[in-house]
């Protein structure tokens, strides 16, 4: 078996995200270069509305460019909120899944983590392109539940193939990983 750097994978999983948000920011733009040409008969309440709108759309966007861009740094306390909150905004443009179902369901208000944020966000989606690229051979969807349990946050994604191969990122966050009994696999994040 080859032994992978916890990096390896990551740049085809990034390629395919950076796709989906690439075509986000283009339909953006061609909409506000349309309130634009709107604009120019006469500019009303509503359509400053639909301008702001877009320009909020479009700067979310950049938001997660940028956050993909942010090297990996060392275990720092997170909120497991947010963080899941940005995994889930940047795996639903991941071009090459945009197909594929994910149910995500988290129970509860969870408490903050100990890991490497960026490596954990990185390592999770390397997970999810798996689980979805899997989910889409079978005509299934992906599955995400997230809890607070025994002094941790717990993720367990569905399906999950057997490709060890994606696991050195979440390795490099400084999160634990096993196969649960119904296979998917359980992801803990460590409280502080």
């Amino acid at each position: 078996m080859t032994k992978r750097a916890p990096g390896a994978g990551w740049s085809e999983v990034s390629d395919q995200i950076l796709l989906g948000l690439a075509h986000d920011i283009n339909n953006r733009l061609l909409a506000l270069m349309g309130v634009r040409e709107l604009a120019e008969d006469g500019v009303d309440g509503a359509l400053l509305r639909l301008f702001d709108e877009e320009l909020a759309r479009l700067g979310a966007a950049t938001r997660l460019i940028r956050r993909l861009a942010e090297p990996t740094g060392s275990a720092d306390v997170a909120e497991a909120k947010p963080l899941l909150t940005t995994i889930q905004a940047l795996h639903a443009r991941n071009a090459a899944l945009r197909r594929v179902r994910t149910e995500w369901a988290v129970e509860g208000g969870l408490p903050a983590v100990r890991l490497d944020a960026i490596a954990a966000e990185r390592g999770i989606l390397r997970v999810l392109a798996s689980s979805g690229h899997a989910a889409a051979a079978a005509g299934t969807g992906v599955r995400v539940a997230a809890r607070e349990e025994a002094g941790a946050v717990v993720l367990d994604i569905a399906p999950f193939p057997a490709d060890a191969g994606v696991l050195a990122g979440l390795d490099a966050a400084g999160a634990e990983h096993a196969r649960a009994k119904d296979g998917a696999l359980r992801i803990r994040l460590p409280r502080p």
